[in-house]
Order: C-alpha cells, then sequence, then structure tokens
C-alpha cells in the first residue's frame, strides 16, 4: 500500500517537488513501523532525503515527544503520553540548554522562568544560591523580614501572610517581645484607624521620644516639638516631600508614605515579634499569634486581640461597619466599574506594568486595587502605588503609572523644581542619588543608601539638594544641624577650642590641639573650668560652664589670668578688688572673706549704702 502510495504522490507532484513527495511518504511509513510495531528505521542517507541538524544535533526517526532539557531535568521521558517523533535531537549522554546540547553537568538553573548559567550565584535578602548543573544548591542567610500595611488596611506579615482586616481602632501594629530576661522591650508600633480614612502611626522606642506619623491623609509627619526627632537611637528622614523614614537599632525601619506603612525588623528581631504583623519566625502558620499564645483562624477575631485597650474600645470600633467595608463592591455597586476600569492598568498585558508582572504577580494587588476604589474613586491610588513600589523593590522601576490611572495624578502634586519619579536614581549609573537631601550631608549612619527606592519628588536640576523646606538649593545653602540647633551657610560653633563654620550642609572645624595649646602657658583644658568669678554659683544653681584653658587642680583662675587659692580670689564691688578682711564699701557690716564672698559681720546690723 505504501509503495502504491508513494508511486501516486511522485507521479502526482511537479517535476521539482517529487523528491520532496517521495521523503513526505517514506517517512510516513517509517513513523508506521515505529509507532505500530516498535521498528526503528534508519533508512536516511546524504543521497536519500537527508536532514541537516544545527551543530552538536543528530536527526533521529522516532524519539521522545517530551525530551529532557536543562529545564525540566527531573522529567521522565518514558512518561510521555505522545508517541515518538522524528527530528533534531542531543546525542546520548547529551541534554539540550537553551538550543544547545551540553553536558548535564553543565546546565543552566532556572528562578522565576529567568535562565542562570551553571557556576552562577543567585542572591536573595535570606538565601545566596549557586547554581551547580542544573539545581540550584542554597544556603540560607540572616535576613531581615519586612511587613506591609496598604490600601485600605490590606496587611501582609513578616512572614508573608495576607489578610485584610477594616477594624476602626488603636491596634498593636508590632512590638518587641518574648525576649530573653536580660533585655529590655525595644520597640511598640501603633496603628490609629478613624472612620474619616485617616491614620496614625507611633513608634515608642525604649529611650526616645515617641514619634508620631501622619494624622490626614497624605500628611507626612507629626514629630517632638521642636519638629526634628534625631539622636543616638532613632534618626526621622524626609524623602521626596512626602515620605518619612524612620531608622531605628538592630535594622528596624519605619516607611511612611502619607498612608501605606513599610515595617522592617533585622535579624535579630526574629522570634521576637508580636502584633498584626505576626510573629518573624519563616512561619505564616502562627502569624495570628495572640497575648495569651493561642493562634486565630480568623483575621477579625485576631486583630481585636491585639486592640490597644482605651476608652475607645467601648465603642465597639472595631466592627463598627466591617461588614459593608470587607465586601465594598457588593455595598458600593455603582463604583465597581470605575474602580475595574482603573485598576485594570495593574493587569493589563499591554499597560504600564507589564514588565513587572513575571516578577511580581498582579492579580492579588489587583483585587485589593478594586475592593478599594468601590470604596472611593481614589482610595484605588494607595494600593497601586504599593504594586509600582513591589516592582521597583524587584528592580523592575515604572515611571508614569499615575498619568494611566489618572485619578491618581493628583494625589501627588510635586513642587516646583521638582519632579515625580518611582526612584531616585542616577541615569548612568542607576544607583540611587545619595545625598538627596541636605540632611544627608550629615547623616553619620550613611543610611540613603539603604532607602531602595521611594516614590516621591525629587530635585530636578542637577546638583541641587532638597532642603527641610522642601525646597531645592544648592548644596552650599543647605544649613548644618548640631543637635536641635540649625547653623545657616557661614554660622560658627565652638567645638571646645576649635571654630567650626558651617559649609553646605557639613561643619569645618579648626583642628587645634586644645590641650597642647594651653600647656605652652602652664595651663590646662577644661571643658568646665573653676575662676574666682563662678566659684559661687547664683542661688547654689550649676556653675556656667564656659570651655578654655584653666589652672591646675587646686589652684583657680583670677580674672587677671594668675593661678591663685580660692582665699587669693578677692572680692569685687564696681569693678574693685578688695583684699581679705576689707570692708564692704556699701556696707560696714560686711567684710571681705577672701574668696570673693562678702560676709556678714556678727553682732553688726546692716546699714545703707554710704560710700
Amino acid at each position: 500500500d505504501f509503495k502504491a502510495q508513494c508511486i501516486a504522490d511522485v507521479c502526482a507532484c511537479n517535476s521539482t517537488s517529487r523528491s520532496d513527495c517521495m521523503c513526505n511518504v517514506l517517512s510516513t511509513y517509517s513513523k508506521a513501523c515505529a509507532w505500530n510495531h516498535n521498528i526503528t528505521l534508519s533508512w536516511r542517507s546524504p543521497s536519500l532525503c537527508p536532514v541537516t541538524c544545527p551543530s552538536g544535533m543528530e536527526h533521529s526517526e522516532c524519539s521522545s515527544a517530551c525530551p529532557r532539557d536543562c529545564s525540566n531535568m527531573n522529567s521522565d521521558p518514558n512518561a510521555c503520553n505522545s508517541k515518538c517523533v522524528d527530528g533534531c535531537f542531543c546525542p546520548e549522554g547529551k541534554i539540550q540548554d537553551r538550543g544547545k546540547c551540553v553536558d548535564p553537568g553543565q546546565c543552566s538553573c532556572y528562578h522565576s522562568g529567568i535562565p542562570y548559567a551553571h557556576g552562577a550565584i543567585r542572591k536573595s535578602e535570606c538565601s545566596s544560591c549557586l547554581c551547580n548543573g542544573g539545581m540550584w544548591n542554597c544556603t540560607d542567610t540572616p535576613c531581615s523580614g519586612t511587613c506591609t500595611m496598604v490600601g485600605n488596611s490590606h496587611f501582609t506579615t513578616f512572614d508573608s501572610r495576607s489578610y485584610s482586616m477594616h477594624g476602626q481602632c488603636d491596634y498593636v501594629l508590632s512590638e518587641h517581645c518574648h525576649f530573653s530576661n536580660d533585655t529590655t522591650k525595644q520597640f511598640t508600633i501603633h496603628i490609629k484607624i478613624s472612620s474619616d480614612g485617616s491614620r496614625q502611626l507611633i513608634v515608642s522606642l525604649a529611650g526616645a521620644t515617641p514619634v508620631t506619623l501622619g494624622g490626614v491623609e497624605g500628611s507626612p509627619t507629626v514629630l517632638n516639638s521642636n519638629g526634628k526627632a534625631t539622636s543616638h537611637i532613632l534618626s526621622v528622614e524626609h524623602i521626596g516631600v512626602q515620605n518619612v523614614l524612620v531608622h531605628a537599632y538592630a535594622g528596624l525601619t519605619i516607611l511612611w508614605t502619607g498612608y501605606n506603612a513599610y515595617i522592617t525588623v533585622g535579624p535579630d528581631f526574629k522570634s521576637q515579634t508580636c502584633g498584626l504583623c505576626g510573629t518573624f519566625n519563616q512561619n505564616d502558620a502562627d502569624d495570628f499569634h495572640t497575648r495569651d499564645g493561642d493562634n486565630e483562624a480568623d483575621a477579625y477575631a485576631f486583630a481585636q486581640e491585639w486592640q490597644v485597650v482605651s476608652s475607645v474600645a467601648a465603642s465597639n470600633c472595631h466592627r463598627s461597619n466591617w461588614n459593608q467595608l470587607d465586601q465594598p463592591c457588593s455595598t458600593y455597586s455603582s463604583n465597581e466599574g470605575y474602580a475595574k476600569s482603573g485598576c485594570n492598568a495593574i493587569i493589563d498585558l499591554n499597560g504600564p506594568f507589564k514588565a513587572c508582572h513575571r516578577y511580581v504577580p498582579p492579580q492579588d494587588m489587583y483585587q485589593k486595587c478594586v475592593k478599594d476604589g468601590c470604596m472611593c474613586k481614589d482610595c484605588l491610588c494607595s494600593v497601586a502605588a504599593a504594586y509600582a513600589k513591589a516592582c521597583a523593590d524587584k528592580g523592575i522601576v515604572i515611571d508614569g503609572w499615575r498619568d494611566t490611572i489618572s485619578v491618581c495624578k493628583p494625589k501627588f502634586v510635586c513642587p516646583a523644581g521638582t519632579v515625580l519619579k518611582q526612584c531616585n536614581r542616577d541615569p548612568l549609573t542607576r544607583k540611587l542619588r545619595c545625598p538627596s537631601t541636605c540632611d544627608d550631608l550629615a547623616n553619620v549612619t550613611d543610611t540613603c543608601p539603604s532607602r531602595r527606592c521611594v516614590e516621591g519628588c525629587y530635585c530636578e536640576k542637577e546638583g541641587e539638594l532638597m532642603n527641610n523646606e522642601h525646597k531645592c538649593v544648592d548644596k552650599t545653602q543647605c544649613p548644618c544641624y548640631y543637635g536641635d540647633t540649625m547653623y545657616k551657610y557661614g554660622e560658627i560653633r565652638k567645638d571646645r577650642c576649635n571654630n567650626c563654620t558651617c559649609k553646605g550642609g557639613v561643619f569645618d572645624c579648626t583642628n587645634v590641639d586644645c590641650e597642647a595649646m594651653c600647656l605652652t602657658r602652664g595651663l590646662v583644658y577644661s571643658d568646665c573650668g573653676i575662676t574666682c568669678e563662678n566659684l559661687h554659683p547664683i542661688n547654689g544653681g550649676e556653675r556656667p560652664c564656659v570651655s578654655g584653658c584653666y589652672c591646675p587642680d587646686g589652684l583657680i583662675m583670677h580674672d587677671n589670668g594668675t593661678c591663685v587659692q580660692s582665699m587669693q580670689c578677692q572680692c569685687k564691688h564696681n569693678n574693685k578688688y578688695y583684699d581679705a578682711g576689707a570692708i564692704s564699701p556699701t556696707d560696714c557690716s560686711r567684710k571681705c572673706r577672701g574668696d570673693r564672698y562678702w560676709e556678714q559681720l556678727a553682732g553688726i546690723q546692716a546699714q545703707p549704702e554710704y560710700e
């Protein structure tokens, strides 16, 4: 039958295609032998229907339709349900790796669909992985954890458990707990959620003044009385006008964007956190841990356990309208179409976020976005901004997304001289611009590089920095800070015997050896020396301190610059000096004791001034 079919097909072909027609019939016959009788024929030759394969490959009439390659090394070709096929395959002992045949031990590895060459190292925050012949060899490394609260109270714990909770109370977002007996509680972070949509973060650290972030939607921060909150325990930085970043000890940072919050704790706090952000132990199963050691199954029951006990608790703030807020698109169904239209930019395969989809799956954020959009039209913007930040954290920076979601554009209006950026990076080096603010110039902890990408308004002109009034200025116009005191350009502060001049955000100090300077005069340097003038503090108060060169121990600096015993200080009146025993020129009832003190004479009444 095949012979007759072959003759008929060749005769029916035009003269230029007869060879192809013959080869097709012979190939069909070969497959029939393989499929029906398990017989593989080697019938091709250089002169009979030859097949040219890519370099390193060879032709087979019957090989697996599901061949192994480096992306599926653990698959079993014998488990393939399809019949064998002819084609170009890797020879025995080799395996295909992105179009080439290699030894299995040289295979690439894959992560999130991205290939890594044999020997390549892939690092993440919590592990370092070496590609070894198609297999990842990973080593865990101590890492931090981040808890997020975005949009209308959508939480993701340190261990990546997601839930939504729409209570409107004061809650413990996270606090230090389960610490050893020789340690004290290091931090507590409260979140106050109000029915009017406003929220506040109250950050309390051991040994520091509490810092309050937020208040009304979009409000960046409320700090302690003088508007600054910087100490050896914490620092507060303003980033891109609207954002605030709190740096504390042991890797604790709080990023506040005006509505979304990102709490990061370092590895030292592993298994030592409690509250709405969970337990930080790489186990999301116990993230709904309560004060009494139980684990709740329901998000609302869990959150109620971490409600801060106060007079507000009696008003049933936790359960107020929560059922309506849980299903907002049913309650406010007229907003659903608008919400889906606006949030579609997140999942649109041709939209602004398309490059991020393979790195950060968009579906979860889309659903949260729609829910929030049903509550109010611009509520969806906080979730969209959170997705943009998640993309930026993966290295996918998406500028201009607010132009696509038009309702979100007015939510971020930048001052003159600034431009809205998802990430304040140098266009050439692709690294974060550091410094970017005047405060960065004097940032002794060098926190700027650790900020990562934060959407905000950044200085448009090259070389300008943002001052504490959110204005872009030349570096030379940046003020300096010492403690809570601000110094303008050119102003001087004393540092022991040296002068420190504010120059472009940092102090330029003279470098005099204070001790050596005094020693040449036979004196010693002191930050708070004793003189005859300050020998007796007024009304028993503290002695005023002035740094400088003073007399060695046991001696006191006289007004004339000599070193004397205390009883040689004399008394003073109207810039005249009186030796010990002299009677006061204004009151004959008083006599100079010698140590700059007029003492009352016994038995003599005070007299009016008689000089």
